[in-house]
């Protein structure tokens, strides 16, 4: 049970993590009444299930000044991209 928490914890973080990197605006997104809480969950749940969070970390590491899109490797690499 233990690592299911810290797994989500961690994959939490590297979202938020790659929001910030790429100037994700969820809130832009939520004025103009295009997104919603559960597009905002099916993105994080996208994350939580990834296979590359060690990629993730590191790569955040390497543009941790900022970024104008995300990784190829992430799955949530077009909608972030949208937001950015």
């Amino acid at each position: 049970m233990f690592k299911l928490i810290q797994r989500a914890d961690d994959h939490s973080a590297l979202f938020h993590g790659m929001t910030k990197v790429v100037g994700a605006d969820f809130g832009r997104e939520l004025e103009h009444g295009i997104g919603r809480a559960d597009g905002l969950r099916s993105l994080m749940l996208k994350c939580a299930r990834c296979q590359k969070p060690d990629d993730c970390g590191r790569w955040l590491e390497e543009h941790a000044e900022g970024a104008s899109h995300p990784p190829e490797f992430c799955p949530n690499q077009a909608a972030l991209a949208r937001l950015a």
